[in-house]
């Protein structure tokens, strides 16, 4: 099946249901546990994400039989990666009465149910909006008890909202300055990243193990997020957030700690166990303290050198690691890790597993939302911006893959957009950018031209 087709069924399904619903002709008949179930996952006090997920798994189930996106691979794509988030965007967002009445995003972040280890262990912790994730899961799991009820289900669903109001598209908000706080409604238009993704973050942030990393090509506001996160999560103080830059000279001594000589007052030359950014951190922290270590562009250090015993640390917070030079260090609970990696320079793939399994992962692609919203308060001179920026990464993603293809903060110039800057952003960044990734192929690069991507600017 192609996507395409996927998508198109999506759309014909839930615009059938959804014209019964509006008739007052559908009556599903359905278990009063599952009934109760959809109400509570379907709340206005829901998460966005989790009202999307419900409508958006539940008609895909409808469709392909299989609601888990990490299985969704096997589709012929002729446009993008086929995926639960891509679906809702074809299918519940483009029906306009359905995403308005469910939150009104234009990019939903879409979980997926079946990541149910961690949805499981929210519930168990009783973190936000873990009993409406139980709803959800509750909803899968009858509908693959009892296959044939879908449609009811959906119907049921699409009930529950019938009565709300749309939500229309909120204002985009001007870029805050590095001296302004960030909200989470801010950071979500600027940043280009669903509200609920970024709870998903807090979330993870907020738990026993808040280390995470934020991957994706160059140029997708990955630093600029992270950082917009260490000051919402720290209240604004800069003293209690830093970022170290990994290189490949980077090592466990400026990280954890090291021996450096010193000379006393008599000129004798001496070795001193000095801490790294970690110990420095945490040697300065109390019990009940928050502070946040941003490790900009981790994947280019050799991490199982840089961290050394801090793998076993970060999974064991409060229990007493011995360092290299230090005994019975203990990392503090407070201490949150962010990470940012070039996804084009490295795959997240080649990471060493042991790190891998420490952090959570959220994906950056490229947006042309942000580009979108952030034109919204800027002058933009180029006609087709927005088309020539999605057909690049259409070409270079079926070239390539999607972690070879061009950040929307390439096109993002607070002097405006013209005919002229779009040219030298090309020239100077984005086709040197293109050699790199097509270096073995250096006759594709004939095709790859400004004017191919935008001929609006073409003699302008």
């Amino acid at each position: 099946m192609l996507n395409k087709d996927a998508y198109e069924r999506g759309f014909e399904a839930l615009s059938e249901a959804w014209e019964e619903v509006s008739a007052g002709t559908a009556t599903p008949d359905l278990p009063n546990e599952v009934v109760s179930a959809i109400a509570t996952a379907m709340s206005p006090d829901a998460q966005v994400a989790q009202r999307y997920s419900l409508v958006t798994q539940v008609l895909l189930k409808r469709v392909v039989g299989d609601s888990d996106a990490r299985k969704l691979q096997n589709f012929e794509t002729v446009e993008g990666q086929f995926s639960a988030r891509t679906f809702a965007r074809e299918t519940v967002v483009k029906l306009r009465p359905v995403g308005r009445r469910l939150g009104g995003s234009e990019d939903p972040y879409v979980s997926n149910p079946l990541r149910q280890d961690r949805m499981e262990d929210k519930m168990v912790r009783g973190k936000q909006g873990g009993r409406r994730w139980g709803a959800v899961f509750q909803v899968l799991e009858y509908i693959d008890e009892n296959p044939d009820s879908c449609d009811k289900v959906l119907r049921r669903t699409l009930l529950e909202i019938r009565e709300r109001p749309e939500v229309t598209e909120k204002p985009a908000r001007p870029l805050p300055t590095a001296e302004e706080p960030v909200d989470l409604a801010t950071l979500s238009d600027v940043g280009g990243i669903d509200q609920d993704q970024l709870l998903d973050i807090i979330d993870v942030l907020e738990s026993d193990q808040p280390q995470v990393i934020f991957a994706g090509p160059p140029g997708t506001s990955k630093t600029y997020i992270a950082e917009a996160l260490a000051k919402y999560v720290t209240g604004g103080n800069r003293s209690h957030y830093r970022v170290v830059q990994l290189h490949a000279s980077y090592g466990y001594e400026e990280f954890v700690e090291g021996l450096r000589p010193t000379v006393d007052d008599e000129g004798k030359l001496h070795f001193k166990v000095v801490g790294g950014a970690v110990r420095t951190i945490a040697d300065d922290m109390g019990a009940s303290d928050k502070r946040v270590l941003i490790l900009d562009e981790m994947n280019r250090a050799n991490l199982p050198r840089v961290l050394g015993e801090l793998l076993y640390a970060v999974e064991r917070r409060g229990e007493p690691v011995d360092l290299m030079h230090t005994k019975e260090f203990r990392l503090p609970q407070g201490l949150i890790f962010i990470g940012t990696m070039n996804t084009a320079d490295r795959s997240i793939r080649s990471i060493d597993a042991a790190v891998r399994r420490r952090f959570q992962i959220f994906d950056f692609p490229p947006s042309s939302l942000v580009l979108r919203l952030f034109y919204e308060h800027g002058e933009n001179g180029v006609d087709d911006l927005l088309a020539g920026f999605e057909a690049l990464n259409l070409r270079l993603t079926e070239l390539l893959d999607r972690h070879h293809t061009v950040g929307h903060t390439f096109f993002m110039d607070a002097r405006g957009m013209t005919p002229s800057r779009l040219r030298q952003v090309w020239l100077r960044q984005i086709a040197p950018l293109l050699e790199e990734y097509l270096f073995d192929q250096p006759d594709l690069l004939e095709e790859f031209t400004v004017e191919s991507f935008w001929p609006s600017i073409v003699g302008a």
